[in-house]
């Protein structure tokens, strides 16, 4: 006599890529998480060099976001949070990463990328933003942006372009400043 026992899999499997891909994106916005973006960032500076390309870090904050949170409820505060995400991977192309780095901050990656590119690109971001009100309020964003230079350690982008963005937030708030050196 032979036993034959089947086990049908494809929940399981269905539940485990559910768990790789929550590890790897936010649930919220739908866009890498922390973690991911880390990840990515270290290949992508192992590519920058390979290629001798310069690298341009942007961390953005969504201006008074507790406030929306306390004053308009957290609903409000999670539509702020995924408008600024779709607004950010609308702007940026197909290849540049963007990350929600935690609470409301966000992160993105050019490369290549060079001054210029850095204001225009912070300047979209700002108006596109400005111009997409949460309840008829207007959202404003602060963003630090900083550019990898030929012999700099571009392993310091995040602490860069966070210096710059403590910038922006010390001159006023819904700006752009670049980071440069002292």
């Amino acid at each position: 006599d032979r036993v034959y026992a089947a086990q049908n899999i494809t929940e399981r499997r269905r539940a485990e890529q559910r768990i790789r891909y929550l590890a790897r994106i936010d649930a919220l916005t739908k866009i890498p998480n922390r973690m991911q973006f880390q990840h990515l960032l270290q290949r992508s500076i192992a590519r920058a060099r390979r290629a001798d390309n310069s690298l341009c870090m942007f961390y953005i904050d969504i201006d008074h976001f507790k406030e929306i949170n306390d004053t308009m409820g957290h609903a409000a505060g999670d539509d702020a949070l995924t408008m600024v995400a779709e607004i950010i991977k609308a702007t940026i192309r197909s290849y540049d990463l963007a990350a929600r780095w935690g609470g409301d901050e966000f992160l993105i990656l050019l490369q290549p990328a060079d001054q210029k590119t850095l204001a225009q690109l912070a300047e979209r971001l700002r108006s596109a933003i400005a111009s997409n009100p949460i309840d008829s309020t207007t959202l404003t964003v602060s963003i630090g942006g900083c550019l990898s230079k030929e012999g700099e350690q571009i392993d310091n982008l995040l602490q860069n372009a966070d210096q710059a963005l403590y910038e922006a937030k010390a001159q006023g708030r819904n700006r752009f400043c670049a980071y440069t050196a002292v």
